[in-house]
């Protein structure tokens, strides 16, 4: 029985490789369940398990799904509810078997509480063809291999070609977030919203050494990616039928495990530079993104003054904090 995918793996089918020959969707189960269970409530919902199958290689192609080389994939989506005397629940999940899975649950007590777990995983594939002549791919610090040849420019690196190493230019994005609310009886809500984000892989990076327009020189290198986020979001709400406060707090940290990124220079020093500047001394230095702090305060106060008018203010103070000095 042949379906779509889930919107997130069929958005990659509608694009340039379209041509029927080049995908095969077969899906090999649908279920929909309705579980009854004593005093008639009942678990609602859908499976779908199938698979994708590809016959040709583009990371183009799988960009932001994972859907990168010639073989199966597995699709597994689920969409399970249910409604009791305590409330509500929701399970989902979208496109388990890709790289660009997700997962929430739910749960709700109407006028009381709410609860929220997701994980998210997205990819983002850009090339496996990249090829650099540095040792150290994967770390902050690029070296040449032993007995290379230096010169002013490719033409004469003679040991370019045998010394080239391929990488993939390719992240992955994993976030785990979890929200909490509650719904008090005498006017007053509240939140607390907390989110962890990693980020690793590797990205293309460009380094040059010169200083003026005749003597730069430039390589393009594979640069390591290993970011954390942390997120945290509280705020408390009163109002009643002629006042509403609301005040919050928010605090978002990064944090970069590499502070710079270092590639040993392979030209020849220029005559314009120093001469320690080029080959086998010579080595160039960039900056990464800094480790970072943001707190920020907010609130806002609403009167009703009349039935045609209300007064409001607004207010917030932020504080944001770079941890690492600059190169």
């Amino acid at each position: 029985m042949n379906k779509p995918l889930k919107p997130a793996a069929a958005a990659v089918m509608q694009g340039r490789h379209q041509r029927p020959e080049l995908i095969t969707f077969t899906s090999l189960l649908v279920l929909t369940a309705a579980l009854c269970a004593p005093k008639l409530y009942a678990v609602e919902g859908s499976v779908e398990l199938g698979s994708v199958v590809l016959s040709e290689e583009s990371m183009k192609f799988g960009e932001y799904t994972g859907i990168t080389d010639d073989q199966p994939y597995a699709v597994f989506n689920f969409d399970l509810r249910d409604v009791t005397d305590d409330g509500q629940w929701q399970a989902s999940g979208d496109n388990l078997g890709l790289d660009s899975r997700s997962l929430e649950l739910r749960f709700r007590q109407a006028g009381r509480r709410s609860l929220r777990f997701g994980y998210r995983e997205l990819p983002h594939n850009r090339s496996r063809d990249g090829r650099v002549p540095f040792a150290g791919v994967g770390s902050d610090v690029l070296t040449l291999p032993a007995g290379w040849v230096a010169a002013d420019t490719t033409a004469g690196m003679t040991g370019l070609d045998a010394a080239l190493v391929s990488y993939e230019d390719a992240t992955k994005r994993k976030q785990f977030s979890l929200d909490y609310g509650w719904f008090g009886n005498n006017g007053f809500t509240g939140s607390v919203a907390y989110s962890h984000e990693i980020k690793d892989g590797l990205k293309t990076h460009n380094g040059v050494i010169g200083y003026t327009g005749g003597n730069p020189r430039a390589v393009t290198m594979p640069t390591p990616v290993d970011y954390t986020h942390d997120k945290l979001q509280m705020m408390l709400a009163w109002s009643d039928s002629a006042r509403h406060a609301q005040f919050g707090y928010t605090v978002s940290r990064f944090k970069n495990s590499n502070d710079s990124m270092q590639w040993q220079n392979p030209y020849t020093a220029h005559p314009q530079w120093n001469a320690a500047a080029g080959y086998p001394s010579g080595y160039g230095s960039i900056a990464q993104e800094p480790d970072n702090l943001y707190q920020q305060l907010h609130g806002m106060l609403r009167f009703r003054l009349t039935q045609s008018t209300v007064a409001s203010a607004d207010f917030s103070y932020a504080l944001f904090e770079q941890d690492d000095d600059f190169l």
